[in-house]
């Protein structure tokens, strides 16, 4: 099988803020600090670009130091296999009037971990999980306050079948929906945006899997996640703090979910789906595309083959101030 590897970059800086002390590189004992994720990245995805007028803090009041992880799978033990990867990070001298955050939704920290992607009482071969963030999530973290989404980065591993996001407003109407409809764990990468968020404003997000029998979640490439990583700005010391930058399958939230619960409002759903039900308008599997292309196939197949050698995901972390 194909040999893939996760990177993860942490940067570290001396503030005080209220996000919780974690390893950001294990095997170093002095290593613990408060992480904040930045960007992500997958096979098939391009570089972060921001905006003009928007930047990450560094130095100063800002991120003091970056670390890069890389975490390797290598079922067959294949030896001699070296790796030359890396991130290149460009900066300015002058500041920029925004400083970009992150905020994912759906199970950012994998809590769902372990668990079958199918549980029995699903028929069928497709099984779909709908999570939340609710309005009552997005009053608390915006109070009078609004944020403007730049990506989404919509992320599940090698059974991902059919993604969304969709946004709604306070009333229940449809502002923006993100959606890959036949989703390629092999060929990722990031929907561009240009949207502002509210307080009361919601967002569903829908992972559809066609698993294999006894699949479960997990952070490794032959396990699966359903995540959606969300860059916008001006960063939001309530979403990276309070919410640890993120919404949806969260146990730390517990306020929030027990008040939800009471209500009987579920912030996680499982169900059986039909394909017919995703109402597929638009591509066909990544798998198809090469035989369109003026080459023959070659440089699509070329391309693919590149992205299932550089990784199954790329997360850049920076610690909290």
């Amino acid at each position: 099988g194909a040999r893939w590897f996760q990177t993860d970059m942490h940067a570290k800086c001396g503030g005080t803020g209220t996000l919780p002390l974690v390893d950001a590189f294990p095997n170093d004992p002095h290593s613990q600090a408060q992480v904040e994720d930045l960007w992500a990245w997958a096979p098939g995805g391009g570089p972060l670009v921001l905006p003009s007028d928007v930047g990450i803090d560094l130095g100063g009041d800002g991120y003091t130091s970056i670390g890069l992880q890389m975490h390797y799978d290598n079922p067959d033990l294949v030896a001699d296999v070296a790796d030359n990867s890396g991130v290149t990070v460009y900066y300015t001298e002058t500041p920029r009037a925004k400083s970009a955050g992150m905020f994912q939704l759906g199970d950012k920290n994998v809590e769902l971990g372990q668990t079958l992607v199918k549980p029995a009482s699903v028929t069928g071969e497709l099984v779909e999980h709908i999570i939340t963030c609710p309005s009552e999530a997005t009053e608390f973290m915006l109070g009078t306050s609004t944020i403007q989404l730049m990506t989404s980065f919509l992320h599940m591993h090698e059974e991902g079948f059919w993604m969304s996001t969709t946004v709604y407003n306070k009333t229940g109407g449809l502002r923006h929906e993100f959606r890959v409809e036949y989703y390629d764990g092999g060929f990722q990468g990031s929907l561009d945006a240009n949207i502002e968020i509210s307080a009361g404003d919601s967002f569903i997000t829908r992972c559809v899997f066609k698993p294999k029998q006894g699949a479960v979640f997990g952070t490794g490439s032959d396990e699966e996640m359903c995540i959606d990583f969300m860059m916008y700005y001006p960063a939001n010391d309530r979403i990276q703090s309070e919410f640890e930058g993120a919404c949806g399958i969260e146990k730390r939230n517990t306020e929030l979910a027990q008040n939800l619960a009471a209500t009987g409002f579920e912030l996680h759903k499982i169900a059986g789906i039909e394909e017919v039900a995703l109402n597929r308008r638009f591509a066909q599997p990544a798998g198809d595309c090469a035989a369109s292309l003026p080459d023959g196939g070659t440089t699509a197949s070329a391309s693919k083959q590149m992205s299932c050698l550089v990784g199954t995901l790329l997360v850049m972390y920076l610690m909290g101030k």
